[in-house]
């Protein structure tokens, strides 16, 4: 439930955020975790966008998290492509070992 959530990350100061930013940064890309870390991560900014700039520590860890997401972005991107280069070689492939039989 995202008011749980919400609730459950308010009021809380920048080393309070701390430990949940790292956590965020270690398993947000990690397939395994994404159902839950990127809801949280949405909550952490819709609840804290106003502090970047204030605290050094959460600038620092906001960072983290965006590098750490563009990374998996970008390597998201490269399968992509990686896929639309390989789909044509598998029709083909499946379809000369077709007309074979």
């Amino acid at each position: 439930d995202g008011h749980a959530l919400q609730a459950a990350l308010s009021q809380r100061n920048a080393s309070r955020l701390e430990p949940i930013m790292k956590v965020l940064c270690k398993y947000v890309a990690d397939p395994r975790t994404m159902k839950v870390s990127v809801p949280i991560a949405h909550a952490v900014f819709d609840l804290y966008s106003q502090v970047v700039g204030i605290s050094q520590e959460f600038d620092t860890k906001v960072l983290q998290l965006y590098e750490r997401v563009n990374a998996e972005v970008k390597a998201q991107d490269e399968l992509i492509k990686l896929q639309g280069m390989l789909e044509p070689l598998l029709h083909a492939q499946y379809n000369s070992s077709s007309s074979s039989t």
